[in-house]
């Protein structure tokens, strides 16, 4: 081959790259399409409930609650999905008698007590009658149990206590 036409050839080279540079820069019209993609999740409706307390303190059957009860607030705590509700029942302890509550000292002395829903504790709580927990967040509540030991009980000196299982149903 011939110098004049390498020349030729690389010159047409050069010249080819110039052309297909400028071929590709030109802007390119681009074809759209668009879809939609769903999103979905299911919130599950669900309560937790946390063990709480009453702690009635001394019962003196002889002298302050031989005529007069002792009463006492306690509560628990419960946490719900917003806008579940939740039917709270309490049971009737470890050691019922004949519908009765009442807290052990371990030996054979029973000191009855009953939890109540209200306030001037008129109304038993229990797996029966039940309270409606309607939850307006999703944040912890505190739910007040009104207990009461009738007075006059002829027991021994000791530490009563029982223990009372809730549940919340939802």
């Amino acid at each position: 081959m011939s110098r004049q036409t390498r020349r030729l050839l690389a010159g047409t080279g050069a010249t080819l790259a110039i052309l297909a540079g400028a071929y590709f820069t030109q802007p390119v019209s681009a074809a759209t399409s668009t879809a939609n993609l769903a999103v979905s999740a299911t919130v599950t409706a669900n309560c937790l409930v946390q063990a709480g307390s009453i702690d009635f303190g001394s019962y003196d059957p002889v002298v302050a609650n031989e005529t007069a009860p002792l009463d006492e607030v306690g509560s628990f705590q419960v946490r719900c999905t917003k806008g579940a509700s939740a039917v709270l029942k309490l049971s009737s302890g470890a050691n019922p008698s004949g519908g009765a509550r009442r807290m052990s000292s371990g030996g054979t002395d029973f000191l009855a007590y009953e939890l109540y829903s209200d306030a001037g504790r008129t109304t038993v709580w229990d797996e029966a009658n039940t309270v409606t927990y309607n939850a307006a967040s999703s944040a912890v509540a505190d739910i007040d149990v009104f207990g009461r030991i009738p007075p006059g009980q002829d027991v021994g000196a000791g530490n009563y206590s029982d223990t009372v299982t809730i549940t919340a149903e939802f």
